[in-house]
């Protein structure tokens, strides 16, 4: 991989980086980032330690748990640089070194789509227990899968690599590649529409799955009787669940949206293409779109879905609240002498 400064056309930067209005939008998305970093990064150390010390972190609910606030906390730091991008008029800052840009966009493309597997993991999990009470998951064989399609998210992020400049650009205030359109070759053609279908598919396909399996958790919970405090507890967790599945499907929607309409842009062979393809053809020709659309769906969403899940894990896990309040008591809460009702049936 290659590198270089602004690859891709940028229409008109210096609106982004004179125009008050603009300078007003880059920096309240830049107050959000960072009100975000301040709960986000904090929270989900605090519920990394409280599935850690767990009793029970067998279930698979707890060790998915324990990849989402892992992941989670990569998220609330990652987008530092964007942050600082966005508030120094757009300018590269740490993007600026080769390395670190490559790093950056390596590491982004590794946890987006592996936070949106755990959801899925989790909700499609929890809509079996629910629908079928009798049927026991294999916990080993559900992380395994779960390795199995980080790995092939790998693979992916790497070949593409190899085809692609790296770039970091000012409509989107962070690093990124693209396929180096002056090569020839079907190979390379080929890799420029397979990479963006995969990562639509990858993203929208997790989200397709927790909306039907969330359905399958409602018509479950409405249909199921609580009779021992067992069931009530259970009946709780798939509450939580339903939540935790619901916030991830309001924060990446957009994601998925905005990946369609660049993937159909790239490819509108009613569009001539130029020295890098069709890109920003009708749709990122608007201002709003080309400057705002990836900051919002390629880092907000994702860092806002980080930052929400602990305020989640709080208000619903009494046992963690309680574990939490006892960090500050001389009295500490012994976590391990508790039943979270965060934790699916092993």
């Amino acid at each position: 991989m290659t590198f270089e400064l602004d690859v891709l056309p940028t229409p008109n930067v210096t609106i982004i980086q004179e125009a008050l209005e603009y300078r007003m939008f880059d920096g309240l998305i830049a107050l959000v980032l960072f009100a975000c970093l301040v709960v986000g990064l904090p929270g989900n150390c605090l519920a990394l330690m409280f599935f850690l010390l767990m009793r029970k972190t067998k279930s698979l609910s707890t060790l998915l748990y324990l990849v989402a606030c892992s992941v989670d906390i990569c998220s609330s730091v990652f987008h530092l640089p964007v942050l600082i991008s966005l508030l120094n008029k757009r300018k590269p800052g740490p993007f600026r070194d080769a390395v670190f840009c490559s790093f950056w966009f390596f590491l982004h493309k590794q946890v987006q789509p592996l936070s949106m597997l755990v959801v899925m993991f989790q909700s499609v999990s929890r809509a079996i227990v629910l629908l079928f009470p009798f049927r026991k998951l294999n916990k080993g064989a559900v992380m395994l899968l779960l390795a199995i399609f980080a790995m092939i998210n790998l693979a992916w992020t790497i070949t593409y690599s190899v085809f692609s400049i790296g770039y970091y650009s000012r409509g989107a205030a962070y690093c990124s590649e693209t396929i180096d359109l002056k090569s020839e070759g079907k190979v390379v053609a080929f890799m420029k529409t397979a990479y963006y279908v995969y990562y639509c598919l990858s993203v929208g396909f997790p989200q397709v799955a927790v909306f039907l399996a969330t359905l399958a958790s409602l018509f479950g919970l409405k249909k199921g009787d609580i009779i021992h405090a067992s069931d009530a507890q259970h009946h709780k967790v798939s509450v939580t669940i339903s939540y935790y599945a619901s916030i991830f499907l309001l924060c990446n929607l957009f994601t998925f949206l905005n990946m369609i309409l660049y993937t159909v842009t790239i490819n509108d062979s009613s569009l001539d293409s130029g020295t890098y393809g069709t890109y920003p053809g009708r749709i990122y020709s608007n201002t709003f779109m080309f400057f705002y659309s990836w900051p919002l769906s390629e880092v907000l969403c994702t860092v806002l879905n980080a930052a929400l899940n602990p305020v989640l894990y709080l208000w619903r896990m009494e046992d963690m609240r309680n574990w939490a309040s006892g960090l500050l008591s001389p009295k500490r809460y012994i976590v391990n002498q508790c039943s979270t009702r965060a934790t699916a049936p092993p």
